[in-house]
């Protein structure tokens, strides 16, 4: 892999990780927000955080062995068109089963997006100990950015 196309793919992975950070952190951030313009409560809609990581834990170990049948590539398509759109369609939610609902389908596509681009980064990394520090940085920056 050409020097340029490595770090193309390598911030294409990077990206797909952030998207589940920053879901979480802005989800979490706005929920009194999404409560008011839904007429519920905040404690009421935290129930789509938790169907979101229960989801998301129940699909996590068939992640790894998707992408070893189909390959990485068309796992991480996969996941991140799916997260994208079931994000959009849980912002335009009208209604609190609306968006359990589609934070639920998107907790299945998060079980396959951070995980394996998270193993995708490790694997083209050219040195494991400097793909790992690498890895470790570019997420906590896309922690810290979901905060801005």
């Amino acid at each position: 892999m050409k020097k340029i196309n490595f770090n193309i793919v390598m911030m294409a992975i990077v990206t797909i990780m952030g998207m589940d950070l920053i879901d979480t952190t802005v989800m979490n951030n706005i929920l009194p927000k999404i409560a008011e313009s839904l007429d519920t409560t905040p404690v009421h809609l935290k129930m789509g955080i938790s169907i979101y990581m229960i989801v998301m834990g129940m699909f996590l170990p068939l992640s790894s062995w998707m992408a070893e049948k189909i390959g990485y590539k068309s796992t991480l398509i996969f996941a991140a068109s799916g997260f994208g759109l079931f994000s959009l369609l849980s912002g335009i939610a009208t209604s609190d089963t609306e968006l359990f609902i589609f934070r639920g389908i998107q907790g299945l596509f998060a079980a396959f997006s951070a995980p394996v681009a998270g193993l995708a980064y490790l694997k083209f990394s050219e040195n494991m100990l400097e793909g790992t520090a690498s890895l470790s940085n570019y997420t906590l920056i896309m922690a810290i950015a979901g905060q801005i």
